[in-house]
């Protein structure tokens, strides 16, 4: 009997081991799965984050050009029409919007709306009182 019941402890003892050891392999098994599923999702989040920096980058470029070249050209081209206005008139890119604005101007202008009595000849500029003296 003391052998039979020292068979039974080793038994008992062998199948709570089995069970310990399957259970650790299934917990094994599933920290794995779950290691792999969080691999996946953060490529997934950082493919999205570099596509957002790469975004971001070209909102940027797109904004800061122009108003970097305008800071560069358009002094220059200030100066330019400074020394010449009428090279602004020539201006083979500009002159549609010229013309059209000048052609608004006329059309809107209403000489008979000018009342020449209210005009105070002190507030004129010298050149505009030089040639009504004359």
């Amino acid at each position: 009997m003391v052998v039979n019941t020292n068979l039974n402890k080793n038994n008992q003892e062998d199948k709570i081991a089995s069970k310990q050891e399957t259970e650790i392999t299934s917990m094994i098994e599933e920290t794995r799965d779950m290691a792999k599923q969080t691999l996946k999702l953060t490529k997934k989040i950082k493919s999205y984050i570099f596509f957002l920096q790469l975004f971001t980058l070209l909102k940027l470029l797109l904004i800061l050009t122009p108003i970097i070249v305008a800071w560069i050209y358009i002094p220059r081209l200030i100066d330019d029409f400074k020394v010449n206005p009428q090279a602004l008139m020539e201006n083979s890119f500009l002159s549609p919007y010229i013309e059209g604005i000048v052609d608004t101007a006329a059309n809107k202008f209403d000489p008979s709306s000018i009342d020449l009595n209210k005009i105070d000849i002190d507030k004129l500029p010298p050149e505009y009182k030089n040639l009504l003296k004359n």
